[in-house]
């Protein structure tokens, strides 16, 4: 499992990540509220980064281009 797939990923969130099956990272992803659409969207061009043991992900709403972002809490 190559965790350098993830540029913009810091090692730690990279790790994290690729331990989320891919299943639940495809849910997690098409699931962010945007809020200039007002509504959930899917996140793209993200990146992610660890925040007080949490994956914080930041990205792109696909539909408007606006920043949007997703916590995932940690165990």
């Amino acid at each position: 499992m190559a965790i350098l797939n993830f540029p913009e990923f810091t090692r730690d969130a990279a790790e994290v990540w690729a331990e989320i099956p891919m299943q639940y990272r495809e849910q997690i992803l098409s699931n962010v509220f945007c809020s200039r659409c007002r509504k959930a969207v899917e996140m793209v061009d993200y990146s992610g980064a660890m925040m007080k043991g949490d994956l914080l992900l930041k990205g792109k709403c696909s539909t408007c281009g606006h920043n949007v972002a997703r916590l995932v809490e940690g165990s």
